[in-house]
């Protein structure tokens, strides 16, 4: 792992998440959204879709790359209140730079995706969106521009007794689905495959271990254990979990739990971490000339 840094200076108020595609990072505030090349130093201001307050409500916006196109998108999923529909609306990076809506998929029966600020558990995996929508996950194919749910493992619950958390992350090129035993300290990781002749998926149970030692002395005043944990990426034959106290290791072939690799400032909950490629592609490359706040820092 390397321990290159990089010091950015964006604006702090509203930054809800921080998610990744390929070279771009992306701080999702109240809007605007800002995408960021920490390599470059860039940042662009991008323009905040039209939301009909009274009849809709702004629920998920994310970005994914369409392979196919050669082309960023950014995703703004709308809530219709009239018939508790998903609308979606594009907005794709070195283009006109607005918002079109979806008119080949106008709506889509709408699942709990719970409230964004506090769920983002969204990845962009192999040229689709990914979001956990209660008992199925909701998947947003960039290219193709189409809505589609998938049932989670049906098996997940069963072996992980008492509360759990569940969260989505992209391993090894796979989307994979991971469950923290909150009482146990188990973790279970499922990797998804698809079949491509029948476009059905299936879940294989890939990881299971047991995380006890990471939230052991995570205990605040009040006797309640740091319980969040996340898989952020795997590199090599390692997985990198994200926790209250910083990141940790566990290393696939020797089986064994490595805390922590990196440890986060003390009396700072600010710590925030997400998967990231370098690269020297610039966001003046991609968006050209256009009149979007685009500054390097």
């Amino acid at each position: 792992m390397e321990n290159d840094k990089f010091r950015i200076k964006v604006p702090t108020d509203g930054i809800s998440k921080l998610t990744s595609c390929n070279s771009l990072l992306c701080f999702h505030t109240v809007f605007p959204l800002l995408m960021v090349n920490p390599i470059t130093r860039e940042i662009l201001e991008l323009p905040k879709p039209w939301i009909e307050e009274e009849d809709e409500e702004a629920s998920a916006c994310v970005f994914g790359f369409d392979a196919k196109m050669n082309v960023y998108k950014v995703v703004q999923l709308k809530l219709c209140f009239s018939n508790s529909s998903l609308e979606c609306e594009v907005l794709e990076l070195g283009t006109t730079m607005s918002w079109r809506k979806i008119q080949h998929q106008p709506s889509f029966p709408c699942p709990d995706l719970g409230d964004p600020d506090e769920h983002p558990e969204l990845v962009f995996v192999e040229g689709s969106i990914y979001w956990l929508a209660s008992e199925n996950i909701l998947c947003f194919d960039v290219a193709a521009e189409r809505l589609k749910l998938i049932p989670e493992p049906d098996h997940q619950k069963a072996q992980c007794c008492g509360n759990y958390n569940t969260f989505l992350v992209e391993l090894d090129k796979s989307l994979c689905l991971m469950t923290h035993g909150i009482s146990s300290g188990m973790v279970g990781i499922w990797k998804m495959q698809k079949d491509s002749v029948n476009e059905e998926t299936t879940w294989i149970k890939s990881y299971s271990f047991s995380a006890r030692r990471m939230i052991h002395n995570a205990i605040n005043p009040y006797g309640v254990e740091n319980i969040h944990i996340k898989s952020l990426c795997m590199r090599g034959k390692k997985i990198y979990l994200k926790y209250n106290e910083g990141l940790a290791c566990y290393d696939t072939q020797r089986q064994k739990l490595i805390a922590p690799v990196f440890s986060r400032v003390a009396d700072n909950n600010n710590l925030g971490a997400v998967a990231y490629t370098k690269s020297i592609v610039r966001l003046q490359d991609i968006v050209g000339s256009s009149t979007l706040r685009l500054c390097t820092v």
